[in-house]
C-alpha cells in the first residue's frame, strides 16, 4: 500500500493524495460486523454480551469515521497557495497557506519501540509545521518530499515573489 501519491504534476500545480483505503476498509468491516453481531445476537449468551458488542462496534465505526480521512494537498503556482483538504465521511477541513510562507516539505520522524515512523509535513517560515498525513508510517517519503521540494523550487524560480 502506497502511503501517498502524486496525482497531478504540472508546472502550475502539484496535487498529492493520501487515503489508506485498505486499512480503512478493514476497520469499517470489522466495526460493522461487530455491530451486527451485537444487534442480531450472534454468538452471544446474555444481554451484557450484546451491549458490549454493540459498544465495540459503534466505537470501531466512530474510529473509522474520525481517523481515516481522504487527504488532498494542492500546491497551486497561479494562486500562490497550498491547500490541505481532509475529507471525512461527514465533513471536510480545509487549511490554506501562501506558498511564499512554505520553506520546504520534509519528513517528521517518531520512534515507536525499535521502529522509525515518519510522515510528511509542510515547514513554514516561522518554524511551525502542518502535517500532511493523519498518522505515521514506516514507509520512507524521501522520493515524494524530493519531488514536492523540486516543484516548489521551480515555482519560486519561475515566479519570483
Amino acid at each position: 500500500m502506497k502511503p501517498m501519491r502524486i496525482v497531478e504534476d504540472t508546472p502550475d500545480r502539484l496535487v498529492i493524495e493520501h487515503f489508506p483505503w485498505v486499512l480503512a476498509a478493514f476497520v469499517w468491516i470489522l466495526g460493522i460486523a461487530t455491530l451486527g453481531a451485537g444487534l442480531f445476537g450472534v454468538q452471544t449468551e446474555s444481554v451484557l454480551d450484546r451491549v458490549l458488542l454493540i459498544g465495540i462496534g459503534v466505537g470501531t465505526v466512530a474510529f473509522a469515521v474520525c481517523f481515516f480521512p481522504f487527504v488532498r494537498i494542492t500546491f497551486d503556482g497561479q494562486s500562490r497557495q497550498v491547500e490541505r483538504r481532509r475529507a471525512y465521511l461527514d465533513r471536510a477541513r480545509i487549511l490554506t497557506a501562501p506558498l511564499d510562507r512554505l520553506q520546504r516539505i520534509r519528513q517528521q520522524a517518531e520512534w515507536s519501540d525499535d521502529a522509525r515512523l515518519v510522515r510528511l509535513v509542510l515547514e513554514l517560515d516561522d518554524g511551525s509545521v502542518i502535517p500532511l498525513e493523519t498518522g505515521f508510517s514506516s514507509s520512507s517519503r524521501d522520493k515524494l518530499a524530493g519531488r514536492a521540494n523540486a516543484w516548489l523550487s521551480a515555482t519560486r524560480n519561475s515566479n519570483p515573489a
